[in-house]
């Protein structure tokens, strides 16, 4: 398998969302006011502005699929991100 996520997601700010994402490793490769990309090796994730989110009742979500998933999920849980399932932002596996 190569290592892919598809996610288009949105964002209430794109400065924070990319604060968020470069603790996880991912780099800011594109901005623009109606769009960003980031992206952590082939792993890329963009965004797009919308400003009505509410994260505990929206829908959006990323699915990564990677060939070292323990590896990631350890590294990104040791970044404090936890997988308790009524916290936001949560890992889950």
């Amino acid at each position: 398998m190569v290592d892919r996520i598809t996610a288009n997601l949105p964002s209430r700010d794109f400065a924070a969302s990319s604060v968020f994402y470069a603790r996880l490793g991912f780099d800011v490769t594109f901005r623009g006011d109606h769009w960003m990309i980031l992206q952590r090796g082939l792993l890329v994730l963009e965004f797009f502005p919308f400003s009505d989110l509410d994260p505990r009742s929206s829908s959006f979500s990323a699915c990564v699929r990677v060939d070292d998933l323990d590896t990631l999920l350890k590294e990104w849980t040791g970044v404090g991100l936890t997988s308790d399932p009524t916290a936001i932002p949560r890992l889950t596996g």
